[in-house]
């Protein structure tokens, strides 16, 4: 069993922002979204490459942290797309994601 670790820094303006991820495969163990202040309220959304919508959470405040709660790429390496929308501070946002790889 492999575990693979990315992190992404997530631009904020205007109280929106999203990334597309680097090919991924396995499942998400750890998923850690901060904002650099913790009172920020935001919403998320992470989508996989044909759009279909893995994870959502809204109104969290502050640091957010899940545990097994998205496979992705099962057969094949996907992209997510993670996508940040009212946001009350225009501020960076760190994701974490911790991925363990399927054999």
């Amino acid at each position: 069993m492999f575990y693979d670790k990315r992190k992404y820094i997530v631009t904020i303006c205007g109280g929106r922002g999203s990334i597309v991820t680097d090919v991924l495969r396995g499942r998400v163990e750890h998923l850690i979204i901060s904002p650099q202040t913790e009172d920020t309220i935001w919403d998320v959304a992470i989508a996989d490459g044909q759009g279909d919508e893995l994870f959502k959470a809204k109104n969290i405040e502050g640091r957010l942290q899940r545990e097994n709660c998205m496979g992705i790429g099962r057969d094949s390496g996907e992209k997510l797309t993670i996508s940040f929308s009212r946001l009350t501070r225009n501020e960076p946002i760190k994701v974490i994601l911790k991925i363990r790889e399927l054999e």
